[in-house]
């Protein structure tokens, strides 16, 4: 991958305090929706599909979705909301956010 491509996705990692929550959401309600796509394309000749049933399949599953990725956020929202500023911004800190981001 490209280094200045890995530079610029940190330095938006971190033009807001809280912004790693948003990308950490969003990578697991991505992961999750290919997950549930990929299901539904192998599964095809088994379900009854109409509309209904499809609206429900990816309705119901999003807000599952969003729940699970409000339990993956939310360890590391306590995190940050209770870490000092001044301590945010140091090198050990950074580290540590993206070790979490990465396992």
């Amino acid at each position: 991958m490209n280094s200045w491509l890995m530079k610029s996705f940190w330095a938006k990692l971190h033009t807001h305090r809280f912004s790693p929550l948003a990308i950490i959401a969003w990578l697991v309600l991505g992961l999750s929706f290919l997950t549930r796509l990929i299901l539904f394309v192998r599964s095809w000749y088994n379900l009854e599909l109409n509309i209904k049933s499809l609206v429900g399949i990816f309705a119901i599953g999003f807000l599952y979705d969003v729940v699970v990725a409000s339990f993956i956020c939310l360890p590391i929202a306590i995190y940050i909301w209770l870490m000092k500023d001044s301590w945010f911004r140091k090198k050990w800190n950074n580290r540590l956010l993206k070790f979490i981001f990465f396992f």
